[in-house]
């Protein structure tokens, strides 16, 4: 397994940049987080210094990821430009008993930027590739938002043979009709042009879709998506394209019927996506809670919600 620890370097540069959105950051309640920034920050800095590792999926190009505890393995990964980070919570909480991974892909967080293979096939593969490198069987996979397509294409390309059970998190299984092209069209052509409107784009994002409530102050917003916009606009536009014309409608019905499977909705994204799932994969468990950032904003109920399914499905 060719794999090397996370650059001691790199992190000092990163506690410094983390340090200064921290120290302006006192009106900050707890509301949002199931504790304080400041120990939110030291966690996620902790968690990439001593649990994280590369793994290269192809010549040149590595994938970050933090890798912490023992047992049946738990895979996160997160949504379209988004990092490990994400799932402190659940890194935190479910590595006491399972090992969780948690993964940064390609042209995201601390991962290879790679001018090629941003969609999410190639994200599947790399996916496959990481897996195998690291040895895993018996793994739940666990993507949030268009994280799923990276989980729903190692599927369609690997098959189940090594997945115990699917967790899918705020995402349908397919993104768009062809009714929505020229919308698609205006939306690229308008927001994923240049790094700038990249920023514009991804704090509109942040602001309207992430949250409960609003978004408390600028430090707040660059803890949500600074990692986010670490990404190569080319890169995130190529990504989202590809989010968008996903159709993984058949690999989910499949998932469905020969897995163990949860959906966890945001509660203002719950339709269409629910009467799909009851109409096409009625064995799926589904949950409703918060918005699409669910698990960070209310952790210890997103957590019981898998605990129950752990437990419902005797994985352990």
């Amino acid at each position: 397994m060719n794999e090397r620890k996370y650059s001691i370097i790199s992190s000092i540069v990163r506690l410094v940049f983390v340090g200064v959105i921290v120290l302006s950051f006192s009106g900050f309640t707890k509301t949002v987080f199931a504790e304080d920034v400041t120990t939110c920050q030291q966690q996620i800095s902790e968690l990439r210094l001593h649990n994280g590792h590369y793994v290269e999926v192809e010549p040149n190009v590595e994938l970050f990821y933090i890798d912490k505890g023992e047992g049946t393995p738990i895979i996160f990964v997160p949504g379209w430009s988004f990092s490990a980070d994400s799932f402190l919570y659940q890194i935190e909480h479910f590595s006491k008993t399972y090992r969780v991974i948690a993964i940064d892909p390609r042209s995201q967080g601390y991962s290879t930027k790679t001018a090629e293979g941003n969609n999410y096939p190639v994200h599947g593969r790399d996916l496959a590739n990481l897996i195998n490198k690291l040895q895993l069987n018996n793994i739940v996979l666990a993507g949030w938002s268009f994280g799923n397509l990276d989980t729903w294409e190692y599927v369609k390309q690997n098959g189940l043979k090594k997945i115990q059970a699917v967790i899918m998190i705020d995402n349908k299984p397919r993104s768009i009709t062809d009714g929505k092209l020229g919308s698609l069209d205006k939306q690229v052509n308008n927001n994923l042009d240049s790094q700038e409107h990249y920023r514009q784009f991804m704090k509109a994002f942040a602001e309207n879709k992430l949250l409960t409530r609003k978004i408390a102050s600028s430090e707040e917003l660059n803890l949500l998506i600074g990692e986010s916009l670490q990404m190569p606009y080319d890169a995130a536009r190529d990504l989202y394209v590809s989010g968008k014309f996903g159709n993984c409608e058949e690999i989910v019905k499949e998932i469905s019927k020969k897995k163990p499977s949860l959906l966890i909705l945001s509660a203002d994204r719950v339709e269409p996506t629910r009467t799909w799932f009851k109409t096409n994969a009625a064995k799926t468990d589904v949950d409703v809670l918060g918005k699409h950032m669910m698990f960070w904003e209310f952790p210890n109920q997103f957590n019981k919600f898998l605990e129950e399914f752990f437990q419902k499905n005797g994985i352990n």
